[in-house]
């Protein structure tokens, strides 16, 4: 059983068939997929708070179901790094560290979930190959819900 423990940080103590190679490698693939979906959750927030037009309540209502949905999956990446034993984000300051969004308070959300979604491919694209079959699980249904979504 592996275990993975940084500097200063409490260690979680959860039997995994991975090595502390895999479970290093699987974390620094799901932090930055944490912090990009915690910046879609925000910029998604964004356009609900700032949708005008005719058609105000269905893109109000269709944006804060889409924020749900993000903030959601937030918790199950960093609850699944946590289950294999690594750290996960700790601060904004660790957000805007590792996040890929592009900050674009004058773009469209369609552009934005494209771009998660190709930050979300190359990132675990190795991960793929590994023997850590519930992260690439994740990585369907992340996959399964843009194509949807977008």
């Amino acid at each position: 059983m592996a275990h993975s423990r940084a500097a200063g940080s409490a260690a979680l103590h959860t039997p995994t068939d991975l090595s502390a190679d895999a479970t290093s490698a699987v974390t620094e693939v799901l932090n930055p997929l944490v912090a990009d979906a915690f910046a879609l959750y925000v910029k998604t927030k964004n356009f609900h708070w700032h949708v005008t037009g005719p058609h105000f309540r269905d893109y109000h209502l269709l944006l804060d179901e889409q924020g749900d949905q993000i903030f959601a999956m937030t918790d199950m990446l960093a609850e699944r790094v946590r289950k294999i034993g690594g750290n996960t984000l700790r601060s904004i300051g660790h957000i805007t560290k590792l996040k890929r969004i592009v900050d674009n308070d004058d773009g469209g959300q369609q552009v934005v979930h494209r771009q998660h979604a190709r930050s979300a491919r190359r990132r675990v694209a190795p991960q793929r190959r590994g023997d850590d079959e519930p992260t690439r699980s994740f990585y369907r249904r992340d996959r399964e819900a843009h194509l949807v979504s977008v």
